[in-house]
């Protein structure tokens, strides 16, 4: 399998790049997880050196024994190098669209050719930076909403602004957060908020949304457990209505009131 069978086989199962980008920070943590899996990462990051050329002789010079030697090393050095820079660029080019990738394969070695791509991705016009901020800005959680998929993707349009080059701090980030939760959440956040500012610790986004995570998924499963309940007592213990009187506890025929079946007879009314 050759260097393009295999970026095609890794591409497939990864997924492409998205044309708009809007994959993008997701994409390229899978795509520097694979290269740094692989030892491959430096290829994109340049701190990888070209080895040098083979040495060349003089035409007609009968190469020794330890000179054949050398030339066999530097080939076989070059020929890995080349091979593992062509696997990389390979996969960039298959995992991207067509003219992105036109764009991309005249770049001479794998860091220019990631180097162009970060450009390409992270420099999106005003109107789409814009656009992205006003979705996290208007994001909202209703109480009957899946509040792990509402975090899952205030995550991912911070990370796309971020990369974007739209810096928005931590902080902000988690006014925005705070501010889209469903309104049962504020008693247990401004708790939570207020104890570890009192032992000066840092309000970290990452750990007040897995807070929040482990927070929702308790009340779902106390949530579903009292369901359960309230079904088994509703279907094992049926609570009777008197036709008579029309309070419950009993039947017509042991009616104690006007018209029932024991009219008369209750503690009260016997003399």
């Amino acid at each position: 399998m050759g260097p393009g069978d295999q970026a095609e086989k890794l591409s497939l199962s990864m997924g492409k790049l998205a044309t708009d980008g809007s994959n993008w920070p997701w994409w390229r943590a899978n795509l520097h997880t694979h290269f740094e899996s692989k030892n491959l990462l430096k290829h994109i990051e340049g701190t990888v050196d070209r080895p040098p050329d083979p040495p060349t002789f003089a035409k007609g010079h009968i190469l020794t024994d330890d000179e054949e030697i050398k030339v066999d090393k530097a080939e076989e050095r070059l020929e890995k190098f080349l091979a593992r820079e062509g696997l990389v660029k390979s996969h960039i080019l298959i995992s991207v669209s067509e003219s992105l990738a036109l764009m991309l394969e005249k770049k001479r070695t794998a860091k220019e050719t990631w180097d162009a791509l970060v450009v390409e991705m992270t420099k999106k016009p005003k109107m789409v930076v814009t656009t992205v901020q006003r979705q996290l800005w208007n994001m909202k959680c209703s109480e009957d909403d899946d509040l792990r998929e509402h975090l899952d993707k205030a995550q991912d349009l911070y990370s796309r602004l971020n990369e974007m080059g739209a810096q928005i701090s931590e902080g902000e980030f988690l006014d925005i957060l705070l501010a889209s939760l469903p309104p049962s959440y504020e008693a247990v956040m401004n708790a939570l908020i207020t104890s570890l500012e009192e032992v000066g610790k840092p309000l970290d986004p990452d750990n007040i949304i897995r807070i929040l995570k482990s927070q929702y998924d308790r009340r779902k499963t106390l949530t579903i457990t009292q369901e359960e309940q309230g079904f088994v007592g509703t279907s094992e213990k049926k609570v009777h209505i008197c036709a008579n009187c029309k309070k419950p506890g009993h039947t017509k025929e042991n009616c104690w009131a006007k018209g029932g079946g024991k009219e008369g007879q209750g503690p009260r009314q016997k003399k």
